[in-house]
Formats: C-alpha cells, structure tokens, sequence
C-alpha cells in the first residue's frame, strides 16, 4: 500500500467524502452519500451521468473549457496512453493516467484518470474519485495558503520599511533600538549615529527630484554596507538615516563615522545628464544607563548633527 493510499484509507474512515466512481462511456456505477446529496442540491436527476455530475462539481472551481477537454480526454481515448500502475488499498494493480486541468486563474491541478474499475463496488469505490479530490483540495489549499503566506509577509515588509531606501521606517527602527537597549544595556553601550546629506534640497531644486531619489537609495546602499553585522540602519524622514549599534562591535564608533563620510565625500554619483558630489553630516551619540529608550540618545546625536551643520558641513560631532 502506497502513502496516498494509507492516508486516503485513515481519511476515508474518518469521514464520508464526496465521490463517485463511472466507467469510461460515462456511466455513474457508484456514488458516496454525500455525492447523491450534491445531485439532489444541484436540481440533477437519480441517475446522472458523470458528465452532468462533473459539469455542475468542477464548474465552481474549474474552468468550463477545461472540463470539457477533459470529457473528452476521457471518452475519445480508447487506449490511454502515459499509464502508470498504482496499487489500490486491498493490494489489486490499476492503471492510471494524470491529466492537468487549470482552473480561470491559472492554477494547475491534476485529475486522475483510472482505467479498471470492474473491482471497484463497495468499500473500495472510494479509492478513485476521493483520490482525485483529495488531491485537487489539497492543492488548492496550498495555494491559498502560500498565496496567504506571500501577502502576510508582503504587508509585514511593507509596514516595516521604508519604500524608496529599503531601509527600516522610523518606526520600527525606534522599536528596533527599543529592544536592542532592553537586551544589551547591561553588559555593551549602545551608541546611535545619525546621518544627514549636507544641501539636499539643493540637489532636489536643481537637478530634479529622480536625482534626490537616486541619492537617497545611494546612500542607504553604503550605510548597509558599512554599517556593523549586528547592527541596523533607518531611514528616518527626508535626507536623514540613523545607525543603531554596539560596543560589541570592532570598528570605534568615531572611525565607523569618518569611514562613512570619507567614503560619500570620495564617490562621484551620475543620475541620467547630472553628477552629483555629495558629503553627509554626521552626530553622535550613546544611551546612557538608565535610559530605556533610544529617544534622549536620537536627540543628543541630533544637537551634534545640527552642530556639525552650523560648522561647515561635511563633519563629525559627538554628544555624549
């Protein structure tokens, strides 16, 4: 006995299922209780045939093109060709043929095909039609649950990011840095860098705002790629960004800082006709001990970017 076999036979034990069994001229030899209920619900007569039992199932989940291939699939082929043997649940050998229906949306399902069913009355007649069903719900299943899945993480995505950078949104970095201090702050300091494009508005005005973008995400790119393993990076509105860290982390905090700025000030950015050379303002900043939140420490790392502006740009300033 074969695993679908076993878990059919549990499934079918367990409950009674909606199946019919019809020889190949399409002619009803056995239908569950649950399949004569679905033939009185469907206004079908006491003795249907499998087509108008299979036109009124499969027409609300497939589409009605397909059934059709497959009525005809079943009834013009004398000799089915691409058989395999399946082992039934009492040890006798079928032969069975996959055919792949879609359905309006696309979605491809297999409908199983059994050629012998001269054996097939009583307990047994469960084994074709609850297989083929099994089989089409499961994947159905599936399906929406990826497609479930896929949104679900879509959304979560959407709702954490920022879209133009990639980079955390303002607010789960703030609830990133939460965390991050409540974990840490007893055994590293937690250190906060933040960073501002020095005349963005500038650069906006005068070389369009697809320029100003093209900035933005060229600066997101090397903060991730500079910034500390365990570390994270936001963007937190406009032209400012922020890096939450430790003193775990190997690289000083000031020499992370002026590795960054160097490297801004050092690449030469072309967008479309315009090249742009862009430096940064930096502050920073560290939470103190009894701070359960990065907001006092974001404040001070902003009173030392705003002091590394008034300075002349282009500069470091710490506020401890």
């Amino acid at each position: 006995m074969n695993s679908l076999d076993k878990i059919v036979a549990g499934f079918y034990k367990k409950m009674e299922l909606m199946g019919i069994i019809h020889d190949q001229e399409l002619n009803i030899i056995y239908m569950t209780n649950l399949a004569k209920q679905f033939c009185q619900d469907q206004g079908l007569s006491n003795n249907p045939t499998a087509s108008d039992f299979f036109e009124k199932f499969h027409a609300l989940c497939l589409n009605p093109e397909e059934v059709d291939k497959t009525f005809r699939f079943i009834t013009q082929q004398s000799d089915l060709k691409y058989q395999e043997e399946i082992q039934g649940l009492e040890g006798k050998v079928y032969h069975r043929i996959t055919k792949t229906l879609k359905d309006g949306a696309g979605n491809t399902y297999r409908h199983w095909v059994i050629r012998d069913f001269s054996d097939f009355v009583g307990d047994q007649a469960n084994n074709i039609y609850i297989q083929e069903q099994l089989e089409l719900q499961a994947q159905q299943n599936a399906h929406l649950a990826e497609e479930l899945f896929d949104a679900r993480e879509e959304l979560e995505r959407l709702a954490n990011t920022d879209p133009l950078s990639g980079l955390l949104n303002r607010r789960s970095f703030m609830n990133a840095a939460t965390d991050l201090i409540a974990t840490v702050k007893d055994t590293h300091k937690v250190y906060v860098m933040m960073i501002d494009i020095d005349h963005f508005k500038s650069i906006n005005d005068t070389k369009g705002h697809a320029t100003g973008d093209h900035c933005i995400c060229v600066v997101a790119d090397l903060l991730t790629a500079k910034a500390p393993k365990d570390s994270f990076v936001g963007r937190l509105g406009g032209e400012e960004f922020a890096i939450m860290l430790t003193s775990e982390t190997q690289t000083p905090l000031e020499q992370l800082a002026e590795t960054i700025r160097q490297s801004l000030e050092n690449e030469m950015i072309t967008f479309e006709a315009h090249t742009i050379n862009m430096t940064v303002s930096i502050g920073l900043s560290a939470c103190k001990s009894h701070e359960e939140k990065c907001d006092p420490a974001l404040d001070r790392a902003d009173q030392g970017l705003y002091k590394a502006k008034e300075n002349g740009r282009n500069q470091i300033h710490a506020v401890f």
